[in-house]
């Protein structure tokens, strides 16, 4: 499995890239927050079956593109931002000549969200999943980073952000054994998340600062007014989702396209299921929705 490497704008971002011999569809795959791009490779797999090529890409300051464990979490001004550029760019210049899907997870479900407006005359299919609308305390979280952030601390860790965030989350699920069982109802899954040094750290001052920065307004509809509005969407989370708002936010973010007349929007909530829906004991019949969606 190559590690393909992209620059753009003299930052690079990294993917880990799972081919299959003369295909013409290539899945683009953003991991979510502090998590990693390994972690998607048994989905990476499934869509190889079905002749499908995989790149899966780590947000700056994760995975590949942490080259320390201290970098982890960090993220330069405007990276939001360029993060959109830099998929869209890569897509542009290194998949003109495929048919190009992308999939989103948490995080990486706002960049596609993001994605959607900017290059959607490049894109099949897109896929949300573990996705949100826009959070109502959002305004009052985005202010307290501009307040708090300065030169000295923006690389510094965060716990009172993350605190914000995901104390949040683990409140909402009771009874409950550790604060990150509002990833999954899997356990394994949830203890291999707390044993990898790579996932669930503390982001830092500046990450907050850039991701609050970057969905101020990415729910302003007027920004989709001219997007090409046959593109397909499928929104897909758990109905026990705390991010998601217990199914709450996805059925916002499918209102708010088919609102704006797209043609082909989908969504679907798995019963009882939390935000990692692809981690769970069997995740296939979730990869097998995704590929019946891929295939239409």
């Amino acid at each position: 499995m190559p590690i393909v490497k992209y620059t753009h704008l003299n930052q690079t971002i990294q993917a880990r890239f799972y081919p299959v011999s003369n295909s013409h569809h290539t899945v683009v795959i953003l991991t979510g927050m502090e998590e990693h791009s390994l972690r998607y490779e048994p989905l990476a797999h499934y869509l190889n079956q079905h002749q499908f090529s995989v790149y899966v890409f780590d947000h700056i300051g994760q995975g590949l593109n942490a080259p320390e464990v201290k970098d982890l979490g960090r993220w330069p001004e405007g990276t939001f931002e360029w993060t959109v550029d830099a998929l869209g760019q890569f897509m542009l210049h290194q998949l003109s000549h495929q048919h190009v899907h992308f999939i989103g997870h948490s995080l990486g479900s706002f960049i596609g969200q993001r994605l959607i407006q900017t290059y959607h005359h490049l894109l099949k299919h897109v896929v949300l999943i573990g996705t949100n609308h826009q959070d109502p305390m959002a305004p009052i979280g985005r202010l307290l980073t501009q307040l708090l952030t300065n030169n000295h601390n923006r690389n510094h860790r965060a716990p009172f952000f993350n605190h914000l965030a995901f104390g949040k989350y683990a409140s909402m699920i009771k009874p409950r054994k550790t604060s990150f069982d509002w990833l999954s109802i899997n356990p394994h899954n949830v203890q291999a998340y707390i044993n990898d040094p790579y996932c669930g750290y503390v982001s830092s001052f500046g990450f907050w600062k850039e991701l609050l920065h970057g969905l101020h307004h990415l729910f302003d509809v007027k920004r989709l007014t001219s997007v090409r509005k046959d593109l397909p969407i499928l929104i897909l989370a758990g109905n026990e989702d705390p991010v998601g708002d217990f199914g709450k936010g996805p059925k916002k973010v499918a209102d708010m396209y088919m609102a704006n007349q797209f043609s082909h929007v989908h969504m679907k909530l798995y019963p009882g299921l939390r935000h990692e829906i692809l981690n769970e004991d069997n995740p296939y019949h979730i990869y097998e929705d995704i590929l019946h969606f891929l295939h239409h």
